[in-house]
């Protein structure tokens, strides 16, 4: 790359190239507030690749979910391209589609952890014959 993203941040990116500023301002408010080396490259190519607009809602997106992580907006930005913007509900994209993940939902359908009552158990064989008589 021609660009010198050594020391760029929201505050310091070339004047020049005002949308990748924003969208580091935006990584910086949302992801991280010092963005490394990787992610400042990562950044650009989603720019150049996706788009301003695609990248702003992928980090809000991530942000929203509580994936603060380059390769979750990566993985957004993909899945977009492959299957299609899925905004069903709203400009952010917060409605159906970012419901639970199953990973979170599998524990709900686990049977519960059985608690000893040693009353509960003296009253149930309370009237019972040990059968050693």
């Amino acid at each position: 790359k021609d660009k010198d993203i050594k020391n760029i941040s929201s505050t310091t990116a070339p004047p020049q190239d005002e949308n990748f500023r924003q969208a580091v301002e935006v990584y910086e408010k949302s992801i991280r507030p010092v963005p490394s080396l990787a992610d400042l490259e990562r950044l650009s190519d989603c720019l150049d690749h996706y788009g301003k607009d695609a990248l702003l809602k992928a980090i809000d997106r991530a942000d929203y979910r509580g994936r603060r992580s380059m390769g979750y907006i990566e993985g957004i930005l993909q899945s977009w391209e492959q299957n299609g913007y899925d905004d069903p509900e709203g400009e952010h994209g917060h409605g159906k589609a970012d419901g639970p993940r199953p990973a979170k939902t599998a524990g709900r359908h686990r049977k519960k952890a059985f608690r000893f009552d040693p009353e509960a158990e003296r009253r149930k064989w309370a009237n019972e014959k040990s059968g050693w008589d």
